[in-house]
């Protein structure tokens, strides 16, 4: 299930890691890329059906499978890229993270496999035979790697880590010091808003050890979860100032999952709501586009601004 790993500070404390298998991981992902082009031509076949039908039963045997393969052969590749992107994740003890800046992101474990997931709709997905297919958590990675790579603490015991933030596992004792430490030295704070009595902890710590510029917190679309930590949050008193109210969408999504927006901070405390709906047409970038266009210039206040165009 897991290595077992010394914290190397002296005490006699083992933390187990995931085991994974990088050979494994990269003949996975290199896996998935021939299967996306197979889906892509057989869409394309779709729109040479006349040419296809005048060339006999080869012709039409394609012509049928355009209609019947394309879906299942894209679950076949979105799984085998994201199986092996999850053995290829940086794997670590707190140790190992070394002295380099990063960015802290942290979330309910619970919320792993929704940020997981990959753009639902399967056109769109696809796109092109050039654009990868990237997870929330990917396109959070992505989005911030100009202040260092993304780090999240591991989920104990879980067999593989999920891709996108690096994980470092920590023992199960005294995890919340190392929490606090990762918090003081963190060049951003990306924290996902979920249940859970230890992530309104961490918001508590972020008031006191982190600036509030450089906090972010992510929103998820769920209008009724999000109402009732942002009470919870106002009746502890767990940031100086209250988490703002969110508008409704302006229409109804058919998932109900990801990320809808982010709050974020100037430095009085005062909340600012920025939604990350956008009409930018590949959903597999929606949030590095709308992190990129939203925050281009809070990145570039904080000495962090992208040297390039997201295309």
């Amino acid at each position: 299930m897991g290595d077992g790993r010394d914290r190397g500070d002296g005490a006699s404390v083992t933390v187990t890691v995931p085991h994974q298998s990088r050979p494994l991981g990269w003949v996975l992902v290199a896996i998935g890329w021939p299967l996306r082009l197979v889906v892509i031509l057989l869409l394309l076949a779709e729109h040479l059906h006349t040419t296809l039908r005048s060339v006999g039963t080869i012709g039409l045997a394609v012509f049928a499978a355009s209609f019947v393969l394309p879906v299942p052969l894209y679950f076949l590749a979105a799984w085998t890229r994201r199986r092996g992107r999850r053995h290829l994740t940086v794997a670590l003890v707190e140790d190992e993270l070394g002295e380099g800046p990063f960015v802290l992101y942290l979330r309910s474990f619970s919320d792993d496999p929704q940020r997981a997931r990959l753009a639902p709709s399967l056109l769109a997905a696809i796109g092109g035979p050039a654009r990868s297919l990237l997870s929330d958590e990917e396109q959070l990675a992505h989005s911030v790697r100009w202040f260092g790579p993304m780090v999240a603490v591991g989920r104990p015991r879980e067999r593989l880590p999920y891709a996108g933030a690096s994980r470092v596992y920590l023992p199960d004792t005294g995890w919340r010091e190392t929490v606090v430490r990762l918090m003081s030295t963190t060049q951003l704070l990306l924290v996902g808003l979920g249940p859970g009595e230890q992530l309104r902890w961490e918001l508590e710590q972020a008031a006191v050890h982190v600036p509030p510029q450089r906090i972010i917190l992510l929103v998820p679309y769920d209008e009724n979860a999000y109402a009732e930590l942002r009470e919870a949050v106002r009746a502890r008193g767990a940031l100086p100032q209250p988490l703002p109210a969110v508008p409704p969408p302006k229409r109804r999504r058919r998932y109900r999952y990801g990320i809808r927006g982010a709050v974020h901070f100037d430095a009085d405390w005062a909340p600012q709501f920025v939604s990350f709906a956008t009409a930018y047409p590949h959903p597999g970038r929606r949030i590095t586009y709308s992190f990129l266009t939203r925050f281009s210039e809070k990145f570039g206040e904080l000495g962090r601004s992208p040297r390039g165009k997201e295309h």
